[in-house]
């Protein structure tokens, strides 16, 4: 990329970025080493005097045993319990002990309620939650991995053996998906076999880190697909029409998943403050912008100057990433509301152009906005994503991607791969004591990891 120095309105107020390696947060509790007792996939160690003195001054209750491991394939691994959660209640009763808990949890059946402590990797503080797990014989389709039969033709799998053999997710997933693109863009999208063998790989190695009401949804879907069939062929032009007005939005947000690219590198900034992966075939640069650190990967920018990149109308597609200090009114803001700022300031005079199609909440961890229309003199439609998560205490890491909506069945695949890879290790603060993991990592990462809670849908 031909690099020129240049100015920009979001981001003239920017500080320098202190460059200094992040650390990961270490565990709830120190490990000790206590009475053990297992039920339901979950082996459970009891806290010592110590661990539950300091339990009660942080919760206002004495109760708590670890988890120290969750066995694949089982309840306790479709509820989504993680090694290190502190479980301090079953269905309401206090568990000071890890036999006690396991003798609870063997003598439920059917939903059950855990109140559970874990880390939030955001604050670095102790959070209570409530999970539900299903105890006393496992759902359909819980605790284990999904049937795959991965074609070698690539196209799609029968609807009919798919409904009566419980059928293949992969293959429904994505036959949905290409009818959908196909019909949303009016052009022929088929996923590719090895694309499909990929992702089914993916799927079964997470399996039990889905939750069970996400392994429910994913296993319905060759009922869904075959569904969609059944009620295209009765639907009027006019019908069909409006899904394919719908599937045009659907298609281009955040939460939805495609096939990652097969050929990848990897970026990694100075000092590790942040990675992550996207297409061999792309590039891009890395420049400091009146001392603010600005990144642009996207396909085939190569000459594109900064001056254009900046410029959200003369940029070409790709992503557009910087680090932003927080101010006194930017403080005050939710994710929400800093990425309708952001859309303000990257698109000056243009916004009012761009419909805001969707809000894409990531946990607690930010929030991402999918925009689509004209820039003003232009008749093609483009679409973006403004996205903004939190960068250590006094920054926050901001995003632009997108390009023509011509181009987005060949972009999302690489912003989608990308976000699921991101890493943010931001520098400890001075005199802090401790350290701090990016946010997004660990909400973001659940989309990654088990494929889609969401996505599935």
């Amino acid at each position: 990329m031909s690099i020129r120095r240049t100015g920009i309105a979001l981001l003239m107020s920017a500080a320098a970025l202190s460059i200094a390696p992040g650390l990961r947060s270490g565990m709830v509790l120190p490990r000790q080493t206590g009475q053990t007792a297992e039920a339901a996939g979950l082996v459970l160690e009891s806290l010592s005097a110590e661990d539950l003195n300091d339990l009660q001054a942080q919760t206002g209750r004495r109760f708590g045993v670890e988890i120290i491991q969750v066995r694949p394939g089982t309840a306790g691994a479709a509820a989504g319990l993680k090694e290190g959660d502190i479980l301090t209640a079953i269905n309401g009763a206090g568990v000071d002990s890890a036999a006690k808990a396991a003798a609870l949890l063997r003598a439920a059946s059917g939903e059950t309620g855990l109140t559970v402590i874990s880390l939030n990797l955001s604050t670095l503080q102790l959070e209570s939650k409530t999970v539900r797990i299903r105890l006393g014989g496992a759902a359909a389709g819980q605790g284990q991995a999904p049937p795959v039969r991965t074609s070698t033709a690539g196209g799609r799998a029968d609807a009919a053996a798919a409904g009566a053999q419980g059928g293949d997710p992969i293959e429904a997933y994505f036959d949905l998906m290409d009818f959908s693109c196909s019909q949303a863009w009016n052009r022929r999208v088929v996923t590719p076999a090895q694309d499909r063998r990929r992702v089914a790989s993916l799927l079964q190695q997470s399996w039990e880190q889905l939750d069970a009401s996400a392994q429910a949804q994913i296993m319905s879907l060759p009922g869904v697909w075959t569904a969609l069939q059944k009620s295209w062929t009765g639907m009027s032009e006019a019908e069909r029409n409006k899904k394919r007005a719908e599937w045009r939005d659907q298609i281009l947000l955040p939460n939805n998943y495609f096939a990652p690219p097969s050929q990848l590198q990897r970026f990694t900034a100075q000092g590790d403050l942040l990675s992550f992966e996207y297409p061999a075939a792309w590039t891009g640069g890395w420049q400091v912008v009146q001392e603010t650190p600005l990144l642009f990967v996207g396909p085939g920018v190569s000459q594109a100057s900064w001056d254009k990149v900046l410029n959200t109308q003369t940029s070409p597609a790709g992503a557009l990433f910087a680090l932003v200090p927080l101010n006194a009114q930017t403080r005050r803001m939710s994710f929400v509301q800093g990425a309708r700022f952001l859309t303000q300031q990257l698109m000056p005079g243009a916004a009012s152009n761009f419909r805001e199609v969707a809000v894409t909440p990531i946990g607690q961890a930010g929030a991402i906005l999918t925009l689509r229309g004209q820039f003003p003199g232009e008749s093609e439609e483009q679409f973006y994503w403004i996205g903004i998560t939190a960068f250590g205490s006094d920054q926050v890491f901001v995003g632009r991607m997108g390009g023509r909506i011509s181009q987005a069945m060949d972009l999302l695949p690489g912003f989608h791969h990308m976000l699921s890879t991101l890493q943010l290790h931001p520098p400890q603060a001075a005199g802090s004591g401790g350290s701090v993991m990016g946010s997004w990592e660990v909400a973001y990462s659940k989309v990654s990891t088990a494929i889609v809670a969401n996505i599935w849908k």
